[in-house]
């Protein structure tokens, strides 16, 4: 067997680097006999070497060591090869909010997440594509979406953590977007009139926080959609009550279900996909992409969100 490790080296204080050796002589005794390890260079670099290797060699298993942009990032790169070629996903979970990590039952604990590489435990997982690009959990645009990207000073970002992403969120308040925005899915107009921010969302948590929602699976083809009315009384008030419910507040909130989605805005604005900046568009087409990545997950995980795997 052939395993293929790829890390950021400055997420989450160089840990896993730090722990790389041990991590090796485990693969090993698990049977692996080549364990190849590249370390990220530069933003992207992570997607275009995913390809490129996996490509012209066969691995067994595919380690991921970052946040959930380096997440991303590996995502997009086993998206750009056939599915026959995509080695199985283990993810080790060492960024700042790591919403992903959170979903699949991982944690920052190493060792415990190599607990996981046993075929019992691999599951297919839904991508989403947008515009040609793919994302894994959510696709943004509007009040609060450049928050997780627009990081001035990553040396305080990494001292503060989650606490950085909070001041960029209070900063963005007096931002206004009038987004006058048609939303069809499935061919079919669903929304017409403005609003001050659009998630397109494959998960039960964002930026740290639960969105509340028993039907959540993240292998049935379809998302939620949440459009936020763009009036006085929604902007502000109903976007906090909104996430500190849990998502179970949604006056002024139009949720929506399905697999394929055509938003146009008479601008462009730019988009977020899983915490990362996008492209700046003013069509954009979403959809989901059913059972793409084998991915190791918890058992705890695996009976939530994969319930018919």
């Amino acid at each position: 067997m052939r395993a293929l490790i790829v890390y950021n080296p400055k997420s989450g204080k160089g840990r896993f680097k730090r722990k790389l050796k041990s991590v090796i002589e485990i693969l090993e005794d698990k049977g692996f006999d080549e364990v190849i390890v590249y370390e990220s260079k530069k933003p992207k670099s992570i997607t275009e070497y995913i390809e490129t290797e996996l490509m012209n060699n066969e691995y067994d298993s595919l380690l991921v060591s970052g946040g959930d942009g380096t997440l991303h990032e590996a995502v997009n790169g086993l998206m750009h090869i056939p599915f026959e070629r995509r080695a199985k996903l283990l993810y080790f979970p060492t960024g700042t909010i790591n919403d992903v990590g959170h979903i699949l039952g991982l944690n920052k604990l190493v060792f415990d997440n190599l607990n996981l590489l046993d075929d019992k435990n691999v599951v297919l997982w839904d991508v989403c594509s947008f515009n040609g690009e793919y994302f894994d959990y959510v696709c943004a645009v509007g009040k609060f979406t450049p928050a997780s990207y627009q990081t001035n000073h990553p040396k305080i970002k990494k001292i503060f953590g989650i606490f950085y992403y909070a001041i960029e969120a209070i900063r963005e308040i007096k931002r206004k977007y009038h987004m006058k925005m048609v939303v069809k899915v499935e061919g079919e107009e669903v929304y017409n009139q403005k609003s001050c921010l659009m998630l397109a969302m494959n998960t039960s948590r964002i930026g740290s926080l639960y969105i509340s929602s028993e039907e959540v699976q993240l292998d049935d083809g379809k998302i939620s959609m949440y459009l936020f009315d763009d009036t006085v009384n929604v902007r502000i008030f109903k976007l906090v009550k909104f996430f500190l419910s849990g998502g179970k507040y949604q006056n002024g909130i139009k949720r929506i279900d399905g697999k394929s989605f055509e938003v146009l805005t008479q601008k462009t604005f730019r988009y977020n996909l899983d915490g990362e900046k996008s492209q700046k568009v003013a069509l954009s087409k979403i959809e989901v992409l059913q059972k793409q990545i084998p991915i190791y997950v918890s058992p705890q995980s695996r009976k939530t969100y994969f319930k018919n795997q």
